[in-house]
């Protein structure tokens, strides 16, 4: 049976998922729309935790902060933060890239103590070298104080 939203494959999704980014990086309001759907059709499809969803929700919730919805943002950030780091792991790079965004959007509302707490967490990796987008975010935490 056929979604209502046209969101009855991972096709239609993917499909939905790039007009989406191409409308976003046009600053086109209607990319919200079309993030949402693309979080409720992978979530419906692939399940909640699904990588692909998780990342479906962070560009959700980096369009918002775009909109200046920063609280509904930082929310789905932590939330996608936490379920990368139990399914792929905190040293990965991609559940790094989305603490970077995550820290960010935590400097953006103001909340420097919440981004400090997410940077002492990943402070005890070892890791020799971060992604450039992490590296940013944690010296606009500094910069912040």
């Amino acid at each position: 049976r056929e979604q209502a939203d046209g969101t009855e494959n991972k096709m239609t999704i993917s499909t939905m998922n790039n007009m989406a980014y191409f409308l976003g990086r046009r600053d086109d309001p209607r990319a919200l729309g079309l993030f949402e759907q693309v979080v409720k059709g992978r979530t419906r499809l692939m399940g909640p935790k699904d990588i692909g969803t998780l990342n479906a929700r962070q560009n959700l919730a980096q369009e918002q902060i775009k909109r200046g919805q920063i609280d509904l943002a930082t929310s789905a950030l932590k939330e996608v933060c936490e379920g990368k780091i139990e399914n792929i792991g905190l040293s990965n790079p991609s559940t790094l890239r989305s603490i970077a965004v995550l820290l960010d959007c935590l400097v953006t509302g103001g909340d420097i103590k919440a981004a400090h707490t997410w940077l002492r967490r990943i402070e005890r990796l070892s890791i020799s070298r971060y992604p450039a987008q992490l590296v940013a975010a944690i010296e606009k935490i500094e910069a912040a104080k």
